[in-house]
């Protein structure tokens, strides 16, 4: 019997053990299915091309996801006031939430980063943002020297009472220009560089509990424009705030963020 005793002690351990593993295992992977992300695609982008490599791989992880079409897809582009594109995304907010998503995380890629950031200077309750090559960034000096004509004519036409007006303006997308005929009240909605999409102004005053993951490419342009000073310096210190390069160029990027966003993400969940 003395020799029964310790054996029985070892496996009541071993079984304490055992449970108590299981018990931490279950936890993880109930935290990180707690989290939802909303995937904002980029400039005449489409959800299934900025989600390629992206979206399953966070869902196989443990990630809830919503991929909508922003009003500045491909098939949309653009019918909509920023404004009101930041509706949309409490949209996609609300349809994670209703799957059970307690922590939501704003990404973007391109024009849909300058989305999610702006998103999150004025939504305080999501739990944190990705930044995936930033793009479309209306208040950037070289941008603002690009536009001037074209945001002067459509504030000039909201002036005139004629912003429901539309007209023929200018934009870029991978440096190559193209015109576009819409609401002048919408296209300074998206240019002005003192509106809604104003990226300087908008990572001051992101709140400190928001974490933000910022990605950029080796081989895209716009990363080394704006490198830290203009965007990412501003943000508020956290303690899961982070700059990353991965071998990428701009359209890239997401796909090979996909394995950063995912060690970022568990690392959100577990707080």
């Amino acid at each position: 019997m003395s020799n029964l005793a310790p054996r029985r002690i070892i496996l009541l351990l071993a079984l304490v053990i055992f449970v108590s593993f299981t018990a931490s295992v279950t936890l993880a992977a109930g935290q990180e299915a707690c989290v939802g992300v909303v995937l904002l695609h980029g400039k005449t982008g489409q959800p299934r091309v900025v989600g390629l490599g992206v979206v399953e791989p966070l869902r196989q992880a443990g990630f809830l996801v919503e991929a909508p079409e922003m009003p500045w897809s491909r098939d949309r582009y653009i019918d909509r006031t920023y404004d009101e594109a930041l509706a949309e995304i409490d949209q996609a907010v609300a349809r994670l939430a209703a799957k059970g998503a307690t922590k939501i995380v704003i990404a973007g890629h391109s024009m849909g980063a300058d989305a999610a950031l702006a998103y999150g200077a004025r939504h305080g309750n999501i739990a944190g943002i990705i930044l995936l090559a930033p793009g479309h960034i209306p208040d950037f000096p070289a941008f603002q020297r690009g536009f001037a004509a074209d945001v002067e004519k459509a504030r000039s036409m909201i002036d005139a009472g004629q912003g429901d007006q539309k007209a023929t303006f200018r934009d870029t997308n991978l440096g190559k220009e193209f015109t576009r005929i819409m609401k002048s009240s919408i296209y300074y909605s998206f240019f002005s560089p003192d509106g809604i999409g104003a990226a300087a102004k908008n990572a001051a005053i992101i709140s400190p509990d928001v974490p933000v993951l910022y990605v950029g490419g080796t081989a895209d342009p716009q990363t080394r424009a704006l490198g830290k000073e203009f965007i990412f310096n501003k943000l508020p210190a956290n303690l899961l705030t982070k700059y990353i390069i991965v071998d990428s160029d701009h359209m890239g990027t997401p796909a090979a963020a996909t394995g950063e966003m995912i060690a970022w993400l568990r690392a959100l969940a577990a707080q």
